[in-house]
């Protein structure tokens, strides 16, 4: 169910085209990031990817808990001028393809982590290394 401010509730599926209008990314790219491995294959339930769901909201998390800490910090401390809301919503909507680029960095950088653990592990298996 889509809340009030547009995003879905926690444990929420996502199908993965609203994966990518979460992101602001295209389809296209969605599923092109899960076939080289960037993303996580989708767990396919009907047509939703729940583990990609888990993972949008903990780095939506992760960029809520620093809007918080920094600009909302900075806002309620000069008393929550009327004249700088705008401002708020300008800083969310450039948060957003950023955030959207660090959860792929972050994805990337796992994927190969765990592709060069892999192909040690068989190098290993194959020269009879246990």
């Amino acid at each position: 169910m889509a809340t009030a401010a547009g995003t879905e509730e926690p444990g929420e599926e996502l199908t993965v085209g609203e994966l990518a209008a979460r992101v602001d990314i295209a389809v296209r790219h969605v599923r092109a990031y899960a076939a080289r491995g960037l993303l996580p294959p989708p767990r396919l339930m009907g047509r939703t990817a729940p583990e990609v769901t888990e993972l949008v909201e903990q780095a939506a998390e992760v960029c809520v808990g620093m809007f918080h800490s920094t600009v909302w910090k900075d806002f309620l401390d000069a008393g929550a001028p009327e004249a700088d809301r705008p401002r708020l919503q300008e800083v969310v909507e450039r948060m957003q393809p950023v955030a959207a680029q660090a959860l792929l960095a972050s994805f990337r950088s796992a994927m190969a982590a765990a592709v060069a653990q892999e192909l040690e592990e068989i190098v290993g298996q194959l020269s009879g290394e246990p």
